[in-house]
């Protein structure tokens, strides 16, 4: 007897999964699985999806030998089928999609499909992160401070600056509009506090900090660590561009980064966060990872270079690279000239895609 079941199926940042295949199995014990499909579900444009299925399909017979020590003449059959006893109804969904090329396969218990079924991945986006036009339009200066109360000059602490910037959030910001495929908000004026903008900023900004704070002691720790030791920062930062070459090298668009510019005894806020947008390989030393800078809005010219320096391979092996910001700007007579800042180091941020709010 035909029967259905129905679904919708997104990716990770929330985003409809159209043209997933999907199919319903049983699961044996012995054997291969029953593919119980009578039609393929294959999901829509907002992810939905009907796959037709026939339960009878699962019964499993097991073909036995019939002695054949009676008179030819008499009729008795060579086997004889009965249903397996080890057989126990298990089905499942099976979903095959592309992602960035590859072909993917997932399973869901049967139990699970009637509700939202979410991918691993994110939506695959069409073309390229362009900071001009993904990222958003306003200079990450925030006047006074996120904090709702005031913080009184005391001995041993950092004077609390008058501005402040939300680059972890308009960084993760602008990565959540481009994967949701939706226009960023396009105004030069930094959102005011009471606005729904700064708000998911703000948010996105925390988020960014992960629920137990992780990135901001890396960034502490990083602080306080040496460069060119063995275990020193560049040699760190080695490590997590190769981990963010292979990650864009499987698809990946975007993914914010955290630049680590402060030594000890300066303040946390003086490091950074932006948003790498892909890489490419200018020489077998120099690696340049063009980024999304909120501190400088609208410009495509803003990049890291990576440069490898020789490593000690009997105490370290990998790469070690010494890094710097590099942006493209104007002098006072129009011509372009880079704006270089050392830094100390560079790691991957977490980050959780969200879809914006509408009311953006």
């Amino acid at each position: 007897m035909a029967e259905q079941v129905s679904g919708r199926i997104t990716y990770a940042n929330g985003v409809p999964a159209p043209g997933i295949e999907v199919r319903v199995f049983d699961n044996d014990v012995i054997g291969t699985d029953d593919d119980l499909t009578i039609t393929v579900g294959i999901s829509d444009a907002n992810g939905r999806y009907t796959v037709t299925y026939d339960s009878a399909r699962a019964a499993d017979r097991l073909e036995l030998n019939v002695p054949q020590g009676l008179p030819s003449w008499i009729p008795v059959p060579k086997t004889l089928g009965i249903s397996n006893p080890l057989d126990r109804y298990a089905p499942y969904l099976q979903l095959r999609y592309h992602h960035y090329g590859v072909q993917q396969t997932q399973t869901i218990d049967m139990a699970a499909a009637h509700q939202d079924i979410t991918l691993p991945g994110l939506a695959p986006v069409q073309g390229s992160f362009v900071a001009s036009r993904h990222g958003f339009w306003f200079l990450n200066l925030f006047p006074g401070t996120p904090l709702p109360f005031s913080i009184p000059s005391l001995p041993g602490i950092s004077e609390i600056p008058a501005a402040y910037g939300l680059c972890g959030g308009m960084s993760a910001a602008a990565a959540d509009f481009f994967y949701a495929g939706k226009p960023i908000v396009q105004n030069h004026d930094v959102p005011a506090k009471d606005t729904s903008l700064y708000h998911f900023l703000l948010k996105r900004q925390i988020d960014s900090f992960s629920p137990f704070g992780e990135p901001i002691l890396q960034f502490m720790d990083w602080m306080k660590l040496d460069e060119q030791s063995p275990l020193g920062t560049w040699h760190r930062s080695g490590d997590q561009v190769a981990k963010l070459k292979a990650m864009f090298d499987g698809g990946m668009p975007v993914h914010p980064i955290g630049l680590v510019y402060a030594n000890p005894g300066q303040p946390l806020w003086e490091n950074h966060q932006v948003l790498a947008i892909g890489y490419r390989q200018v020489s077998p030393t120099i690696i340049e990872i063009p980024i999304y800078d909120p501190n400088f809005p609208l410009n495509d010219q803003v990049f890291i270079r990576a440069v490898r320096q020789p490593v000690d391979h009997s105490s370290a092996s990998g790469s070690s690279l010494r890094c710097q910001r590099v942006a493209i700007v104007a002098d006072t007579n129009g011509k372009p000239v880079e704006d270089a800042k050392p830094m100390r180091g560079m790691f991957l941020m977490p980050y959780d895609p969200e879809i914006p709010p509408e009311n953006l």
